[in-house]
């Protein structure tokens, strides 16, 4: 993993950059054209393909509300969203990020979505295994979550090979998302599974 300062439009935003994916920051002119499904600005913003399959699933909905917190403050970069993009030929792939700064627990949510026509290809595991160490690199996290709902197996086997373990406690209180399952990690999980 290496980290680039991102300096187009979003000042100290840092670009990830995993083997096979670039995970740019998530800026605010490129998620109202994604929210506005205007494929065409948003393949110029990020000098990338975007494909006709794309939102990825479930993400439409979080686009409008991720660009107003990114515009008042509150969600600042490195806590926030990245898009996805495969460097050789450009194309956009999906987002991952983190849901917000670590709590005062030091729980950080993670998320991620990939297109259809790129699933199953392991890059939602691989942005996502690049965040988690990046958020442990930090020692106010102490556990990252991730919920999905119990029909997404995808979803859930990129837990699972992380290392997320069900939490079978949890309970969600979001409306709508009553069936919601948690999986979490642990600091001391991760630093067991490390080489």
């Amino acid at each position: 993993m290496t980290m680039n300062t991102n300096t187009n439009k979003n000042p100290g935003a840092l670009t990830i950059t995993t083997q096979r994916l670039q995970l740019h920051p998530a800026r605010v002119d490129v998620l109202r054209a994604a929210a506005a499904l205007d494929r065409a600005r948003m393949a110029e913003l990020l000098n990338a393909e975007v494909t006709a399959d794309w939102p990825p699933d479930l993400l439409q909905d979080a686009l409008t509300p991720t660009a107003d917190a990114i515009e008042s403050g509150k969600s600042n970069h490195p806590w926030s969203t990245y898009f996805l993009v495969l460097p050789n030929p450009r194309k956009l792939i999906g987002v991952a990020g983190f849901k917000s700064a670590p709590s005062d627990d030091g729980c950080v949510e993670v998320g991620y979505t990939v297109i259809k026509s790129e699933q199953c290809r392991g890059y939602a595991t691989e942005a996502t295994q690049t965040l988690i160490e990046f958020a442990f690199a930090d020692d106010r996290v102490t556990t990252i979550i991730a919920d999905t709902m119990p029909d997404l197996v995808p979803s859930i086997r990129v837990m699972e090979k992380i290392g997320m373990a069900r939490d079978m406690d949890y309970v969600s209180t979001e409306p709508g998302e009553e069936q919601a399952i948690r999986h979490t990690l642990s600091r001391d999980q991760w630093e067991k599974r490390r080489p």
